[in-house]
C-alpha cells in the first residue's frame, strides 16, 4: 500500500514538473505571471527553481540550470533582483533569487543578494527598522519580512559562513529583531 501511494506521487511530481518546463521561456526564465505571459520573471523563475531544487532535483537538471542561469543574468548592480530583467530590486524577488541559487553554488551572487536583503531593512517608508518592505521606500510588510527571514534562516543552515564574517552579526541581528516585529 505504501510502496503505491509512493508511487502515486512520484507519478504525480513528474507531471508536474513536465508541465512547468512548458513554461520555460529559450532565455532560461519562466512566463512571469500566467501561462499566456511570454515573458520571463524573476520570481516566477527563483520560485520555481527553488521549490524544485528543494523537492531533490538538482544541478545536472539543463532546465534547471537554465533558469538559474537567467536568475544569475537579471541580479542589478546594487546585489538585488527585479521583477523582469532591469526593473528595481525588490526584497521579495532577491529573496527568492537567493534560495533557488544557493542550491547550485552561486556563492557570490548570493552573497551580494543578502548583502541587498539586509540593507533594505533601512527603508525610508518605515519609522521602524526591525522588518522588510517590498522596496526600500515602502513600509515594513509581513510577507516581506517572512521571505526575507526565511530566506537568511535557510542560507545559515545550508551554507557554511565564518563565525568572523561580519555578514554573519548582521544576519543573526536581522532575524532576531524580525521576530520581535
Amino acid at each position: 500500500m505504501i510502496s503505491e501511494l509512493l508511487a502515486d506521487i512520484d507519478a504525480i511530481s513528474e507531471l508536474l514538473v513536465s508541465k512547468i518546463r512548458t513554461l520555460q521561456n529559450s532565455d532560461g526564465g519562466f512566463r512571469g505571471y500566467y501561462h499566456n505571459d511570454s515573458s520571463s520573471g524573476v520570481w516566477a523563475t527563483a520560485e520555481i527553481v527553488h521549490t524544485v531544487a528543494k523537492g531533490g532535483e538538482q544541478r545536472g537538471d539543463t532546465w534547471l540550470e537554465l533558469g538559474c542561469n537567467y536568475i544569475a543574468a537579471c541580479q542589478n548592480e546594487d546585489g538585488g533582483w527585479p521583477f523582469r530583467k532591469s526593473g528595481k530590486s525588490i526584497t521579495d524577488i532577491t529573496a527568492w533569487a537567493c534560495l533557488a541559487l544557493s542550491h547550485f553554488g552561486h556563492q557570490r551572487l548570493v552573497r551580494r543578494g543578502i548583502e541587498f536583503i539586509l540593507v533594505a531593512r533601512t527603508n525610508s517608508g518605515s519609522d521602524d527598522e526591525e522588518g522588510w518592505g517590498l522596496t526600500c521606500f515602502e513600509t515594513d510588510r509581513v510577507y516581506s519580512t517572512w521571505i526575507a527571514s526565511y530566506c537568511l534562516s535557510r542560507l545559515f543552515r545550508i551554507q557554511p559562513l565564518s563565525s568572523t564574517d561580519p555578514l554573519v552579526s548582521q544576519m543573526e541581528r536581522a532575524l532576531s529583531e524580525s521576530k520581535q516585529w
